[in-house]
């Protein structure tokens, strides 16, 4: 499902670029662009990087989901994200059932 948000309360938290709640997975897609857009006046790259891993640590926290970051690059082998998803959603299985 593209652009699932993330609510704390009513809040809206995160909107992830590909959630599957059902599986407890996520995919962030990452780029430079993207990164130069999140970009706040008077921010280092490394500040935008930080503060995106925060946002991942808080999604995590509020859903127990694991994330998967692929990049542009990634796309051109959809059959390895799908493969990686379903290592996500089987790891989880099993940690669930522990």
């Amino acid at each position: 499902m593209p652009q699932f948000e993330v609510r704390d309360g009513g809040r809206v938290i995160a909107r992830l670029d590909f959630a599957w709640p059902e599986l407890g997975v996520w995919v962030e897609v990452d780029g430079r662009v993207k990164y130069d857009e999140l970009r706040r006046a008077g921010e280092s790259p490394v500040d935008v990087l930080m503060r995106e891993k925060r946002r991942e640590e808080t999604v995590r926290a509020l859903t127990g989901w694991e994330c998967i970051r692929v990049t542009w690059s990634d796309l051109a082998h959809p059959e390895r994200i799908v493969a990686r998803i379903r290592a996500a959603a089987a790891r989880r299985r099993t940690t669930s059932n522990v």
